[in-house]
């Protein structure tokens, strides 16, 4: 009986550890923490989310150890990494969370096991932060077990599969188990800042301004008088009031802050004199979603003819459209003095409530016969439906544009209500030119209204009346521009006419922007200079605002203090705009440089000219000018302790200045003051901005401000104009400066020479005046991207400058960069700031923060030249402005670098050469043709800089290098050097475009093959009377008319290489253009396109980086992938939307893989296409483009046809952490007897064994040991 029972006792002990020993260790982990797994799968259900993409995966029933187990069983392995993968979105897993990972797992007792075989975890792609490994033994159970934090920057899942020696093992997978147990952190609450009241407007009148006051009422009057007032001398008279309503009144709209509580004082005297006491109110009117209200600030009673103050508050606890403040009387007929009215925060009140997520807009297709909510930006322009033409598929309408007068005209559309702050968004428009039309359009966004708006552009095309044309970009609205935010169309063509369609406006999933915890520039350069950045409204709202703060200590109005903005519509000085600006820059502690007082451009042009154009009288122009600089210092003088300094006269000198550099008057830009007034103007505005600034005690420094300061020539010029105004007025005011400062507006690239910067400013310098760096970026980047070799050349020219720049600081008053990031700069497309589209800091900001580092580490790298190939022909081009045979096989030179900030007009030039000439072909693509100034490089026209020595002068030689320049009219004009004899040409014009032909005689050399000579190709783009812009071949900096060692080189040979032309973009680019014959090669992969030789002028092409997590085959089959895999969108102009070339398509492949093959992504899968294996690139020609990848294939599987010769590289994929016996032996004496070595780094491995095996085993024993009593004792009863 006591056997019995102690038989009885085992049989139960071994059931119980049995049962114990097939609980997952994470199951027992989740009931100690208490966290619920994020992942489970015990694969009973079929819905674990696993895949397998390499080998075969079968969910079935496996017998482990007499019990029926759900299992995942993975077969047909040929590679350490074929497995399991699951991805972190299956798996629930989230960026930055740590995690427990626990899998079970068993091989089959049938298995043949290598020695060494190990089953793995580890984290794909960069395997590097988690492995766990277990020996795989046929017949057993495995369980791994670690922790891993997740990067989705640089992995996408965990991959289960084996190390080498194990490589075609079986293995079942039993269950899977993932924890989150990442520590929860208290959040620490920051103290709350003590609020101060501030003034955010007040109204005096003494500048002799209504200051923005209209009249509230059709038969209002309102004038600046000085026939009463409350203090000083002037107030604003209120007359002619017919309703008890009509007043004066001030748009608050944008300088109220919602949840806000405000003050509002005034002061208010009664005209005509007082019988009865008149009864007065100060009102707000206010409008929200069409209903409006009048709640009342005061209502007051006037009994007397003397001054009445007023006092109320305003509590701004709803989003309002509109805030009119305004002074009415219940007599109608009552005229009053108003003066001496404040609007003072008083307290940020409740936090208002979060606004409510913004609705999505519809794709605005007009099908519905209205505007879709577009209206003119200007009076003059209209917008109609019509159904003249349209795009949206089976409609029959679109929005007409016509009417236009300028530029800005178009169609406007209000965002407000579609944005949430801080996100990005694409935005669309599909356009298309009227009838006879070509331009370029331009999609942009406003931001703010007003003086203090900023305008960034999206995206610009050129269009014409052949199709439609998409434009698309992305915009962040880190402000909601005080309630006004708008996208709108323009042209620079100001009178074209267009059509819009299917306009879509929505929200991208780019991540939340943050400002980056970095050392403030500020802080770097506090015993420097200042640190200063360009700003609208938009800049003090969100994050721009924290991002200003962070870096700078003073701020440049990039608009608002521009001349023009000082008056209103009707020509009345106005400064709301700029006070809103100012005061708010002062509020946020930052002290302001005043930009412009006097200039040629974003000014009044009925201060110096008549409508005609014809200049006012000297006499007329100067008194307008002297009004001017006296009303705008007097109205800022309130200012007076933040306001350090003034831009008297901006950008007077001529960008192309000949020596003698003394008669500095020659080269004078020719603008409307100096035609109307003459050379003096320039010293007499500073005289005058002198005499107010001594009369009022402003502390206040006058400076000159100009571009291209680096240019020598340009510099003496300007050096000279003010070392010759400052002798005149030292000699008659006891030494005294007229001109204080000189600012170098230092818009530079990446050909900038640092040197001659320095040559520069250390010549200003000698002036004895202040410098100021004034609007600073450094461009390198095309089509809003940037290369690793652009971003290093630009941090270097950064560098230098600062380094310069700390040299010289105790002449520097203040360096200021031209804008926040790249998204928002005036050069955007060319990234030319040190924060990028997402304000992440570039390699730029490093060189900055430190110069002296980066130019210690950095490898001077020289500037590369383009280069290029000119044909020997046997056959001389007949010069008649075709396109012979003779030049088809001539290579390419893509004209696309841009001289400014914009792109203009573009096209392709082909050279040829001859015993005796050189001869090139130019197609140009243009919007509109211009030959109406009278400067040859100011009309639409091409130009050949030759350099026949290729001898790299800094300046032109008498003989040798020559300036050859043709207009589309077949004009022939020259600049400096010489050898023009025998200069010849002939030209076509199609429409706005053209072909023209040069013969120059090489007359210098014997041209030889391999001669290589100095060459660019320029296209100067002209449109109403003036050059809009210039495009290259080399050359950027535009100093190609006077420095033979900016040209690029061409080779002189027999036969034209195989090589192509080619231009580095980054993966993911925005559309770019491409010419005949470039080679298109991705940044930092294998991947290239070369273009074909008949590609039609104005392509653009787009490529993407392509991935999934599972390929198919088009009959189903699924597919490995082994290279590389993009998307390429080309967009033809119009046409051309038919075409089809030969384009070569170059893709990398894992060198690992036998066997390889490009596939095409077509409707029912991806297709096979072959292509040709060498060296890791597999090549193909194609006809066009969509998706292609390269896949792994099976020698055999190849179509006869397209079958390749295998090459000899057999070894299948190790990744980094694999091992084997080889790479292991020469650590294992170093290793510590119980640990694992990782034999990449040398780190020990983590240890993740468990007991479980040992459990299993000795229960496995005590289980033989209760069969073999149970059957003793059976066999003896």
């Amino acid at each position: 009986m006591v056997k019995q029972r102690l038989t009885n006792f085992f049989v139960r002990v071994m059931i119980l550890l049995l049962f114990i020993s097939s609980v997952s260790p994470a199951i027992v982990r989740a009931e100690l923490t208490g966290n619920p797994p994020v992942y489970h799968t015990d694969f009973s259900d079929g819905n674990d989310r696993l895949t397998v993409d390499n080998g075969t995966a079968e969910r079935t029933t496996v017998s482990i150890d007499g019990t029926d187990t759900s299992a995942l069983k993975v077969s047909d392995r040929v590679g350490n990494y074929y497995g399991a993968d699951l991805t972190f979105a299956n798996a629930n897993m989230e960026d930055g969370r740590t995690y427990s990972i626990t899998v079970n797992a068993y091989i089959g007792a049938e298995e043949v096991v290598p020695d060494g075989a190990e089953l793995l975890i580890q984290n794909i792609e960069s395997y590097n932060g988690l492995y766990l490994n277990a020996p795989m033994v046929a017949g057993e159970t495995i369980t791994l077990q670690g922790e891993y934090t997740v990067n989705p920057d640089v992995d996408r899942a965990i991959r289960i599969q084996s190390n080498e020696p194990g490589a075609t093992v079986s293995f079942y997978l039993t269950q899977v188990t993932i924890e989150d147990i990442t520590p929860i952190e208290t959040p620490v609450e920051e103290p709350t800042a003590e609020f101060t009241p501030f003034t955010v407007k007040s109204f005096d009148f003494e500048a002799g301004t209504t200051d923005g006051f209209v009249a509230r009422g059709d038969s209002v009057n309102i004038a600046v008088t000085d026939e009463a007032a409350s203090t000083g001398s002037h107030s604003l008279k209120v007359s002619g009031r017919e309703a008890n309503w009509h007043g004066a009144a001030y748009d608050l709209t944008s300088l109220l802050q919602q949840g806000a509580r405000y003050k509002i004082t005034g002061d208010v005297q009664v005209v005509d004199p007082i019988t009865d006491a008149e009864t007065l109110k100060a009102s707000m009117l206010s409008t929200v979603s069409g209903e409006t209200a009048y709640p009342t600030i005061q209502e007051f009673s006037v009994s007397d003819n003397g001054w009445m103050a007023f006092e109320g508050e305003f509590i701004l606890d709803y989003e309002s459209d509109q805030l009119l403040l305004y002074v009415e009387a219940t007599t109608e007929n009552l005229s009053y003095y108003l003066d001496n009215v404040v609007i003072t925060m008083v307290a940020p009140g409740e936090v208002a409530p979060n606004r409510p997520a913004a609705p999505v807009l519809e794709t605005i297709t007009f099908e519905d016969e209205t505007t879709g909510g577009f209206a003119p930006r200007g009076e003059v322009e209209t917008v109609t439906v019509t159904n003249e033409t349209n795009h949206t598929e089976s409609g029959n309408f679109s929005l007409k544009v016509e009417g236009r007068e300028q530029n800005w005209n178009g169609p406007s559309l209000n965002v407000i209500d579609y944005v949430d702050q801080g996100d990005e968004y694409l935005v669309s428009a599909w356009v298309k030119m009227a009838s006879g039309e070509s331009a370029e359009l331009q999609l942009s966004t406003q931001v703010g209204t007003g003086d203090t708006a900023s305008y960034n552009n999206i995206t610009a095309g050129n269009v014409t009346d052949a199709e439609w044309v998409k434009l698309e970009g992305t915009y962040r609205y880190s402000s909601l521009g005080q309630g006004a935010l708008s996208i709108y169309i323009e042209s620079n063509n100001a009178t074209a006419s267009f059509y819009v369609d299917d306009v879509s406006f929505t929200k991208t999933a780019a991540d939340e922007v943050v400002v980056e915890d970095i050392t403030p520039l500020k802080d770097i350069y506090q015993n420097d200079f200042l640190i200063g950045n360009a700003v609208s409204m938009s800049e003090f709202d969100g994050i721009r605002l924290e991002m200003l703060n962070k870096h700078h200590n003073l701020v440049s109005a990039e608009n608002a203090m521009k001349p023009s903005y000082a008056y209103d519509a009707d020509g009345n000085f106005d400064f709301t705009g700029e006070d809103a600006l100012v005061e708010r820059a002062i509020e946020e502690g930052f002290d302001v440089h005043g930009h412009v007082l006097v200039w040629h451009q974003q000014s009044r042009e009925a201060l110096y000219q008549m409508a005609d154009g014809t200049p006012l009288s000297r006499e007329e122009a100067l008194n307008n000018m002297y009004t001017h600089i006296e009303t705008v210092m007097t109205h800022f003088a309130k200012y007076d302790d933040n306001l350090i300094s003034w831009d008297v006269v901006n950008e007077a000198i001529r960008d192309d200045a000949r020596a003698p550099y003394e008669n500095w008057e020659d080269n004078l830009r020719e603008s409307g003051w100096l035609k109307a007034i003459g050379t003096d103007y320039l010293e007499l505005a500073y005289k005058k901005a002198r005499e107010v600034a001594d009369r009022l005690g402003l502390d206040v420094v006058l400076y000159y401000n100009d571009y291209n300061d680096d240019q020598q020539n340009k510099a003496q010029a300007i050096y000279h104009m003010i070392k010759d105004i400052n002798a005149r007025y030292s000699a008659e005011n006891n030494g005294e400066l007229l001109i204080q400062g000189m600012g170098m507006q230092s818009h530079y690239n990446m050909n900038t020479n640092p040197e001659n910067v320095r040559l520069s400013m250390e010549r200003f310098i000698d002036l004895g005046v202040e410098i100021g760096v004034t609007e600073l970026d450094v461009t390198a980047g095309d089509g809003g991207v940037q290369t690793e070799a652009q971003a290093n050349r630009q941090a270097f020219i950064y560098a230098s400058l600062f380094h310069l720049y700390k040299e010289h600081s105790e002449h520097i008053s203040r360096v200021t960069l031209w804008g926040l990031n790249d998204a928002t700069s005036w050069r955007s497309e060319q990234t030319p700031l040190l924060f990028d589209n997402n304000m992440k800091a570039k390699l730029a900001y490093e060189a900055v923060a430190n110069p002296e580092a980066f130019l210690a580490n950095y490898q001077e790298e020289e500037v590369p030249v383009r280069q290029n190939e000119a044909l020997y022909t046997n056959i001389a081009p007949v010069l008649d402005g075709k396109i012979d045979d003779v030049w088809q096989d001539a290579p390419r030179l893509a004209i696309n670098r841009f001289q400014q900030a914009w792109a203009t007009a573009t096209g392709v030039a082909r050279i040829l050469w001859d015993d005796n000439n050189l001869y090139v072909l130019f197609e140009i693509s243009d919007s509109v043709l211009d030959a109406s100034n009278e400067n040859a490089w100011e009309q639409d026209s091409i130009e050949v800089f030759l350099d026949q020595e290729n001898g790299k002068a800094s300046s032109y030689p008498e003989v040798g290098v020559g300036q050859y320049r043709v207009n589309f009219n077949n004009e022939r004009s020259a600049g400096a050097g010489g050898s023009y004899d025998g200069f010849d040409s002939a030209v076509t014009v199609n429409g706005s475009s053209y072909v023209a032909e040069m013969i120059i005689p090489l007359s210098e050399i014997n041209p030889t093959n391999g001669g290589v000579i100095g060459f660019d190709a320029q296209v100067n783009d002209a449109a109403d009377g003036a050059r809009a812009g210039v495009a290259t071949w080399n050359d950027t900096t535009g100093q190609g008319y006077q420095d033979p060692s900016v040209f690029g080189e061409v080779t002189l040979v027999n036969e034209a290489s195989d090589e192509s032309e080619e231009t580095v973009v980054p993966v993911d680019n925005e559309a770019i253009v491409v010419y005949p014959g470039e080679k298109i090669k991705v940044e930092n992969s294998q991947t290239a396109v070369t273009m074909p030789l008949d590609l039609p002028i104005g392509t653009t092409i787009e490529i993407n980086k392509y991935q999934q997590d599972q390929y198919l085959s088009d009959d189903g089959e699924a597919l490995t992938p082994a290279g590389e895999m993009i998307t390429i969108d080309l967009t033809f102009p119009a046409g051309e939307e038919d075409y089809t070339g030969d384009f070569v398509l170059e893709l990398g492949y894992d060198t690992h893989v036998n066997e390889v093959a490009i596939f095409y992504l077509g409707e029912s899968g991806w297709e096979f296409r072959g292509g040709e294996m060498a060296n890791g690139i597999i090549r193909i020609t194609v006809p066009g483009f969509s998706t292609y990848g390269v896949f792994e294939v099976a020698t055999n599987t190849v179509p006869e046809e397209e079958a390749e010769t295998p090459t000899n590289e057999t070894e299948a994929p190790t990744n980094e952490n694999s091992t084997t016996d080889d790479s292991t032996a020469g650590d294992a004496d170093a290793a510590d007897s119980n640990e694992e070595v990782d034999v990449e780094n040398g780190e020990p491995l983590p240890n993740t064994a468990t007991s479980m095996f040992n459990v299993m085993t000795v229960g496995f024993y005590l289980l033989l040991i209760g069969a073999a009593f149970l059957y003793l004792s059976r066999k003896k009863a």
